[in-house]
């Protein structure tokens, strides 16, 4: 599959993704990823709405100048992501999306 393809899927899950939880700050969506890390059985959509857009970003990766080496796992990126997050509080109102494609072209930028 060609990327550009994968960035029109990307395009549209990011599209539903908003559609539905209504509230994409990373303020919300960072609240889910600690879920998902810490395993809690609560929240289960928002934990989904982290994973996969930190997995979408990281599938696309190139097509979006992000370029992790392929042993890198999904649970490590989104402690890149919450990472990169946490060290910029003044920004929790900005979009979780914008803030983790960010991140992720931070910690593996393509050359």
């Amino acid at each position: 599959m060609k990327w550009q393809s994968v960035a029109v899927l990307f395009a549209a899950l990011f599209l539903s993704c908003e559609a539905v939880a209504q509230d994409s700050s990373a303020n919300v969506v960072m609240e889910s990823c600690r879920h998902l890390t810490a395993g809690s059985p609560s929240d289960q959509f928002g934990q989904g709405v982290c994973a996969g857009a930190v997995g979408a970003i990281f599938s696309v990766g190139a097509g979006l100048g992000v370029c992790a080496p392929q042993e890198v796992t999904r649970g490590q990126t989104v402690q890149v992501v919450m990472a990169y997050i946490d060290s910029r509080p003044a920004r929790l109102h900005e979009s979780f999306y914008a803030l983790a494609l960010e991140a992720l072209r931070n910690a593996w930028p393509c050359r």
